[in-house]
C-alpha cells in the first residue's frame, strides 16, 4: 500500500515538474532599461524605445542588440541569452519530457532583467 502511494506522489510530482521553464516563465520575458540621463531613445529588434521603459521580449535561442543612438549618447548593449536554471532542475530531475518542451518552445532562455544606459 505504501509503495503505490509513493509511486503515485513521485508520478503526481513528475508530471507537475514537466515543462518547468515553459510552465512558470512562458513564452515571453519582461526587460527593464533605464538610463542615468532622461528620455533616451534606443532601439531593440528595429522598434524604437524611450527610457525609462518595459520591453516584452519573447524568448528566443539568439542573441538580441540594444542599439542606443540618441543625440545625447550613443552605445551598443548585447542582450546574450542564457539558459534558465529552471530547465536545468528540469533536466537533474530526470523530466526528459519537460526539457524536451522547453527546448522546443524556447522558453528555456532568459535575458537580463534589467539594463542601465550611461551616458557621459
Amino acid at each position: 500500500m505504501k509503495q503505490k502511494l509513493f509511486l503515485g506522489i513521485g508520478v503526481g510530482i513528475s508530471v507537475l515538474l514537466t515543462g518547468c521553464a515553459t510552465v512558470m516563465n512562458g513564452p515571453n520575458q519582461q526587460i527593464y532599461v533605464n538610463s542615468n540621463k532622461p528620455n533616451i531613445k534606443f532601439k531593440l529588434d528595429k522598434v524604437t524605445y524611450t527610457t525609462p521603459a518595459v520591453i516584452t521580449l519573447e524568448r528566443k535561442n539568439k542573441d538580441r542588440v540594444i542599439q542606443v543612438n540618441d543625440k545625447k549618447c550613443k552605445q551598443t548593449i548585447h542582450l546574450k541569452r542564457k539558459i534558465d536554471p529552471k530547465f536545468t532542475l528540469n533536466i537533474l530531475n530526470g523530466a526528459l519530457f519537460g526539457s524536451t518542451t522547453d527546448y522546443i518552445t524556447q522558453d528555456m532562455w532568459e535575458y537580463q532583467d534589467n539594463i542601465n544606459i550611461k551616458c557621459k
